[in-house]
């Protein structure tokens, strides 16, 4: 049964290298999706100006987001930072 037990050997390493890889990647995708429904729906709904109009461009809302990507080696996180400060209106 040596085929038998290379399997399993095989099976193994596969489980300790491939699903971590894995999970890093669903988390990475799903983080920078949130951010770009986040960024188009943010920069949608933003009110500008005396004159209360509505929306200002994305790219202004998408270069205040920064995303820390998960990695297999250490902590399988994403952190998502937003800079929230004032935005100029120049």
């Amino acid at each position: 049964m040596k085929g038998l037990d290379q399997a399993i050997i095989n099976l193994n390493s596969i489980s300790k290298t491939a699903v971590p890889q894995a999970t890093v990647w669903a988390i990475n995708r799903v983080a920078q999706k949130s951010i770009s429904v986040a960024v188009r729906r943010g920069a949608r709904e933003t009110i500008a100006g005396d004159n209360r109009v509505k929306g200002i461009p994305v790219k202004l809302v998408r270069q205040r987001v920064r995303l820390s990507k998960a990695s297999v080696k250490g902590k399988p996180n994403a952190v998502i930072r937003v800079n929230r400060g004032n935005l100029p209106a120049i």
